[in-house]
This record gives structure tokens, sequence and C-alpha cells, in this order.
């Protein structure tokens, strides 16, 4: 989802949860759950082609903020190995709420 449309999404509370998501040592994405035509779906934050990545939480929290979000999940999935992790990785099943 476009930055532009996250935006439009959210000033019409189309947005139903938003997750920043860090793995390991890679920056943050942040994955998107919102309602489009009656269905629910989930996307990561894109400009242009690209991803959206941050550096730090500070970040993500300013591009939420600038689209009237103030709530988040951080899902933060500790890859030990990622050659043995398996199917489920650690963290996965233990967001933390995060408000801004």
């Amino acid at each position: 989802m476009q930055i532009s449309e996250f935006k439009s999404y959210a000033q019409s509370k189309l947005i139903t949860a938003v997750k920043f998501i860090e793995s390991g040592c890679s920056p943050i994405v942040i994955e998107l759950s919102y309602i489009k035509d009656k269905a629910m779906h989930r996307a990561l934050l894109t400009r242009g082609t690209e991803v959206v990545t941050c550096k730090c939480l500070e970040q993500a929290y300013c591009i939420c903020r600038d689209a009237g979000i103030h709530r988040a999940e951080l899902v933060q999935i500790m890859t030990h190995d990622e050659a043995c992790a398996g199917e489920t990785l650690s963290g996965q099943h233990n967001p933390m709420i995060v408000r801004f």
C-alpha cells in the first residue's frame, strides 16, 4: 500500500491494524491490515515500488502519526539461526502494543 493510500484509508477509518515488524538486525517494516471492497487485506507500506523501512521506532511513529494513527503492534522476531528456525520464529506470537 502506498503512503498516500495509507493516509486516505486512515482518514476513512478503514485501517484495522498496524504492525511494526522487526526481524533480527533488519530494518523495521510497517504492515497494514485494512478493509477494501468489504474484505480484509494486509500489505506492507510502500513508497513507489520500494517497501518503506525504518531504522528506529521513532521513524515508524512519525509515518503513522502523519496519517492519524496512534497505536500499533510491535512484533520482534528473534532469528537466532535462520537456517534452522523452522516455520515459526521466536517472538511472532507475543506482539507488544505501542501507543504514540
